[in-house]
C-alpha cells in the first residue's frame, strides 16, 4: 500500500512539473496583467485545496491519522545541539523575510521589474509578483494554501510513507529525498529554483524533525511566500 502511495506521489510530481512548465511558458509569453496574475493565484488555490482533499482521502483509506503526518503539538525530543542550530537558522530566515516585508529598502516599483538581463529564475518570480490590491489579496490566500498543502504533502505524507515503506532508512535520507521531490516540483523556476527550493526543503524538513510538528514548517513556508505580497509597491487597479 505504501509503495502505491509513493508511486502516486511520483505521478503527481510529474503532473505538477508539466503543469508548472506549461503555465509559466504561457505567462512569460503574454503581457502579465492584473487579471492574469489573479487568475494564476486562484488556480493555485483550487489546485492546493484539491491536493489536500486527495491526501486526506488517501489517509482515511489507509488509516493514517493527522498525527502520523505531523499535524500534532510541538515537542522537542531531538538532539539539543542540532535542535538549537536548526531553530537559529530558521529564526534568521524569518527575521530576514520580516525585514524585507517591512523595510522600504526592499520595495520595488513596476519600473524595477522586467529587466531582460536577469536570470530565468528572477523573470519567473517577477512575473508572479502581485502589484494591485486584488492581486495581493489573491496572492496572500495562495500563500496560506500553498504553505499548508506543500508541507503536508512533502514533510508530512511523503515523509511518513517513506518511513513506513523503508523503516531502516535514515532520517537524514528521508529529509533529503522529500526535499529533492519538493525542489523538482518547482521545476518551472529553472535549475536555480530547483536548487533553492531543495535547500529550503532540507531546512524545513529538519525543522519538522526537531519540533516533531508540521506547524512551524507550515508557518515559515507560508511567511516566506507571503512576503512576496509586499515586494512591489501597491498600484491602482486598471
Amino acid at each position: 500500500m505504501y509503495l502505491a502511495f509513493l508511486l502516486t506521489v511520483v505521478v503527481y510530481v510529474v503532473v505538477v512539473v508539466i503543469r508548472g512548465k506549461l503555465r509559466m511558458k504561457k505567462l512569460l509569453s503574454l503581457s502579465s496583467t492584473e487579471g492574469i496574475r489573479v487568475k494564476h493565484s486562484l488556480k493555485n488555490i483550487i489546485f492546493g485545496c484539491a491536493t489536500l482533499l486527495a491526501l486526506f482521502v488517501m489517509c482515511l483509506f489507509a488509516g493514517i491519522s493527522f498525527t502520523n503526518i505531523g499535524l500534532r503539538p510541538i515537542s522537542f525530543d531531538y538532539n539539543i545541539l542540532f535542535t538549537v542550530i536548526t531553530l537559529v537558522l530558521c529564526g534568521l530566515i524569518f527575521v530576514q523575510f520580516l525585514y524585507q516585508t517591512i523595510s522600504p529598502k526592499y520595495k520595488k516599483t513596476e519600473k524595477d521589474l522586467g529587466d531582460p538581463s536577469k536570470s530565468s529564475y528572477n523573470k519567473v518570480l517577477e512575473t508572479l509578483l502581485p502589484r494591485t490590491r486584488e492581486e495581493k489579496i489573491a496572492a496572500a490566500i495562495d500563500s496560506v494554501t500553498t504553505g499548508i498543502y506543500e508541507e503536508i504533502l512533502a514533510r508530512g505524507f511523503l515523509f511518513y510513507v517513506l518511513q513506513m515503506q523503508f523503516p531502516n532508512l535514515s532520517i537524514i535520507f528521508v529529509v533529503l529525498i522529500t526535499s529533492l521531490v519538493f525542489g523538482i516540483a518547482h521545476f518551472y523556476q529553472g535549475i536555480q529554483g530547483i536548487i533553492m527550493t531543495t535547500v529550503a526543503g532540507i531546512l524545513l524538513g529538519f525543522l519538522f524533525v526537531v519540533t516533531g510538528s508540521l506547524i512551524p514548517s507550515i508557518f515559515l513556508h507560508f511567511f516566506v511566500n507571503f512576503s512576496d505580497v509586499f515586494t512591489v509597491k501597491e498600484e491602482k487597479s486598471i
